[in-house]
């Protein structure tokens, strides 16, 4: 285990994706912090696929939205949107390693607050692990940049389409007045 404030948790955890070979599935509230990002970056660079599964509310932020949109046209991005809150702070890693616990991908998780996390290299466990990752998964829906996650109804998804249509018609016929076009 590795406890938080005082332990160097953040450095075990990315020693466990830089170990990575073929897949790291992540499962979390918040996801905010740039130094994770940046090795899942790596490992992707490597040929590790990575899918990320998110809260809405991480999503919802203006840091939250800033790394899932570092990640986006390289892993596999959902949002939980079944359920109220998407709490579970799970890492499935090669399909034999997990890492699980109470911190959340931030700065103020690792850092600041007290937290906890255990590493287990069980792959009955993994496979646990990585039914619970797929079940929430197939439930999620596609983080999709710019667009704001979780609408429940196509009524909404209209709404929002016709704001951006106006926008953009606005926008064209700015720049035609000025004679841009």
């Amino acid at each position: 285990p590795c406890f938080m404030p005082g332990q160097n948790c953040i450095n075990v955890y990315m020693n466990e994706v830089a170990k990575s070979r073929r897949y790291v599935w992540v499962m979390a509230y918040s996801f905010t912090l740039d130094d994770f990002t940046m090795e899942l970056m790596a490992a992707i660079k490597r040929g590790v696929k990575v899918r990320l599964l998110s809260d809405r509310t991480n999503a919802a932020t203006k840091a939250g939205r800033r790394n899932l949109d570092l990640l986006y046209d390289y892993a596999e991005i959902r949002i939980d949107c079944s359920v109220p809150i998407q709490h579970s702070k799970v890492t499935v890693f090669d399909n034999s390693t997990v890492i699980t616990g109470s911190v959340n991908f931030s700065h103020q998780g690792f850092y600041k607050n007290s937290e906890n996390m255990v590493i287990i290299r069980d792959t009955a466990t993994a496979v646990a692990y990585s039914s619970f990752y797929d079940k929430r998964w197939n439930l999620a829906s596609p983080y999709i940049q710019g667009l704001k996650p979780c609408i429940r109804s196509s009524k909404e998804l209209h709404r929002i389409l016709k704001n951006a249509y106006s926008k953009i018609h606005r926008l064209g016929n700015f720049r035609h007045a000025r004679g841009d076009w």
